[in-house]
């Protein structure tokens, strides 16, 4: 197995409250329930990150607060959290070069950021040996509150490096 990892979890559902600008939309009670869902998910998974890559955006920075707060304060206090602009409204290519920046030499990089960008970054890293049925659900899209795991054999954004190894939705898994 690959000795690191990139997580891509989309923001948890998000309302849409009259007058509130897109980029402050908070989430939903269910989707903080997804958020703690997957917090919880990654820490029996033994996939608590050394970096978080988060927008700004408030569903996202909601998400991975609600997300981190499933852990231990140790565990939360270990991670090194970063909030990059350039993953709201993010290009696939947008979220590639923040991973290129941030992550060096880190084990388990997260980034919390928006659709269409990860899953797109998901399908694009998808090298051989993937999991088909990983494939499949990212080229559907990611759901809200759900996961993509890549595992890391090169270089972070190294095509032919990388594996597609699951999808995880709190809301099946």
């Amino acid at each position: 197995m690959s000795d690191r990892l990139l997580l891509l979890v989309r923001h948890a559902k998000a309302a849409r409250p009259p007058a509130t600008a897109d980029h402050d939309r908070p989430l939903t009670p269910a989707g903080v329930e997804q958020a703690r869902a997957m917090g919880t998910r990654l820490e029996t998974q033994g996939l608590v990150p050394d970096l978080a890559l988060v927008s700004p955006a408030a569903r996202a920075a909601q998400t991975w607060h609600e997300v981190a707060d499933q852990w231990a304060p140790d565990r939360r206090s270990r991670v090194r959290v970063v909030s990059e602009a350039s993953l709201y409204e993010a290009t696939p290519q947008a979220v590639l070069d923040a991973v290129e920046l941030y992550a060096q030499d880190q084990r388990v990089v997260v980034v919390c950021a928006h659709e269409p960008a990860l899953s797109e970054v998901a399908h694009l890293l998808a090298g051989p040996g993937s999991d088909p049925l990983a494939v499949a659900g990212v080229v559907e899209g990611l759901r809200t509150g759900s996961a993509a795991v890549i595992t890391v054999e090169g270089g972070w954004v190294e095509r032919g490096a990388t594996r597609l190894v699951a999808v995880h939705d709190p809301r099946v898994d």
